[in-house]
């Protein structure tokens, strides 16, 4: 979507900085974060699992460090413009509380996630995917896979078919989409990944990693 910028795709050297932001954001602070509930990813035994997790509010606490420090130039990521950079890291930052990450020490983080969440579609598209991701992810819950993947799919049919009323985050996310015409066959990505969430630990490729990062 050039028409958007969210990218600065004239000036080879501003995409470069983009493209290393997101880098950092997808290589090292996500899965740090991923380390709290799919520990299996890495590791079969349990106490490595358990390691993990409690190693997840040091190692993720040391990336927004590195963040604050080094990457955020503020208002926006990558200064006045916004850009591509900003919803991501806004999600992420989304995942502190339950990361064990303290906000005191992070002012420019926590100054740009509360100017991200004042953004009305940036609550529609982020509620619509939390909404998703947490059928998956939440460690609260002892329901087989079978049983998440059937209400993933229930989510995935009422919003393909528009039925906003089933559903508490589909209005906004129906309406944010009709208001800035986002094609739907992106929301069809996005749901293919967190299907792959429930059952696929690894990628024997880089096309199958490629396909699973577009969603």
């Amino acid at each position: 979507f050039p028409a958007a910028r969210l990218a600065p795709i004239d000036d080879p050297f501003p995409f470069a900085e983009v493209q290393t932001v997101n880098s950092y954001l997808c290589s090292t602070l996500h899965v740090a974060h991923a380390h709290r509930m799919r520990g299996y990813r890495w590791a079969d035994e349990p106490e490595a699992i358990a390691a993990m997790q409690r190693k997840v509010p040091q190692s993720v606490s040391a990336c927004y460090d590195y963040i604050e420090r080094h990457v955020l130039r503020g208002p926006w990521v990558m200064g006045e413009q916004y850009t591509i950079c900003d919803p991501y890291l806004f999600t992420l930052t989304l995942w502190l509380d339950g990361d064990g990450v303290d906000l005191a020490g992070l002012p420019k983080v926590a100054d740009h996630r509360q100017r991200m969440s004042q953004r009305p579609a940036v609550h529609a598209l982020y509620g619509f995917a939390r909404y998703a991701d947490d059928i998956l992810d939440d460690l609260e819950s002892d329901a087989p896979v079978s049983e998440r993947a059937a209400r993933l799919e229930l989510l995935a049919s009422r919003f393909v078919k528009g039925d906003a009323a089933s559903e508490p985050v589909l209005p906004a996310v129906l309406d944010t989409a009709r208001t800035y015409r986002i094609p739907l066959n992106l929301f069809d990505e996005f749901l293919a990944s967190m299907r792959m969430d429930l059952t696929v630990t690894d990628y024997p490729d880089r096309p199958a990693l490629n396909h699973y990062m577009r969603g």
